[in-house]
């Protein structure tokens, strides 16, 4: 079976040379690897054309419109593989992951496979081994837990069957656009398995939170949250995930919120924070059972919720303290699940 790797190309011309050599010699050999330029500044596009020249698996294309989900509709929309893989430029993959992934989809017959992976310095010396699940029995179909939907939703440690995923689910919110991806192809699959095999070698930007703090993007949150209940109304399926739902919108919400402090203009923060706080009070969450369970999301909720603290000068100063602190960045990281 052939599997379509797609991967949105923007500035990862150092990175280019180690991830298509981690492709190409991949022990599944049926593979298209379709690379999808997105403007970039240096030589990526070059490099990527006279790879191709070399392997005809490799696929060059262009996308115009700014912003990696183009890029991946752009690949998707190419892509004749049987099932899809997306990775990013700048990360590297298991030699034999594909492979591993492949022969637990057609074993089991599944949709979506979630693998392992693992977070690695810019030496490539490997940090943290990650679970891609968190069940006390992750075997069989994944479907029958409603907390599927909050594990990391990243695309990079999943193997999809190309029918769950469709051309409307590549948004074009800026924040949380994988979620979207991730969490449609699970309600539509009949099954979702996990293999405990790494698949994916991640290298984590050291500067973190304070990546991403234009209005544009935090208020994407908001697009995206809508746009996924919508989808998911569309096909029928919101009801599939019961209170994780909320509970799910309700922490990117706030992790927005919490980033927001980050905004150096006064009324540009005040004004996103009003924006962001307001659509939080639309969302169902205090009588959440996932919420109540969760003790640091209580309070950092009890802080960023109460406008009078988020907008007093010490709860401000403590914030950005650990907003920049890049050893402190690791423990606010788990607000982004």
């Amino acid at each position: 079976m052939k599997i379509s790797v797609v991967i949105p190309v923007y500035n990862a011309y150092k990175h280019l040379p180690k991830l298509l050599e981690t492709l190409t010699n991949q022990t599944h050999q049926d593979l298209e690897i379709i690379l999808v330029d997105n403007n970039s500044k240096d030589q990526s596009a070059a490099y990527i054309k006279e790879y191709a020249k070399k392997d005809s698996r490799v696929i060059f294309l262009t996308e115009t419109q700014q912003g990696p989900n183009f890029a991946r509709k752009t690949g998707f929309l190419k892509a004749t593989g049987t099932y899809i893989y997306f990775c990013d430029a700048d990360d590297f993959v298991e030699a034999d992951a594909l492979e591993k992934m492949l022969t637990a989809a057609r074993k089991e017959k599944a949709d979506v496979v979630i693998g392992n992976y693992q977070e690695l310095d810019e030496t490539g010396t490997v940090k943290k081994a990650c679970k891609g699940v968190f069940f006390p029995d992750p075997t069989g179909n994944l479907k029958r837990y409603p907390e599927l939907i909050l594990v990391k939703p990243a695309l990079w440690n999943k193997l999809f069957r190309r029918s769950v995923i469709s051309e409307d689910t590549f948004i074009t919110s800026k924040i949380g656009e994988d979620m979207v991806i991730t969490l449609l192809a699970f309600a539509k699959a009949k099954k979702v398995i996990y293999i405990d095999e790494v698949i994916y070698d991640y290298i984590p930007a050291e500067t973190g939170l304070t990546n991403s703090i234009q209005p544009r993007n935090l208020l994407d949150i908001i697009v995206t949250c809508q746009t996924l209940e919508t989808l998911l109304t569309k096909i029928d399926r919101q009801q599939l995930y019961g209170e994780t739902l909320p509970f799910l919108m309700f922490t990117h919400v706030l992790y927005r919120i919490l980033r927001s402090e980050l905004i150096k203009e006064e009324m540009v923060r005040r004004d996103v924070y009003q924006k962001l706080h307001g659509y939080l009070s639309t969302i169902e969450y205090r009588h959440n059972p996932y919420y109540k369970k969760k003790i640091h999301y209580r309070l950092a909720n009890a802080v960023l919720a109460t406008k009078a603290l988020y907008h007093c000068v010490l709860v401000r100063a403590f914030i950005r303290f650990f907003l920049t602190n890049r050893t402190l960045y690791r423990i606010f990281k788990l607000l982004d699940h």
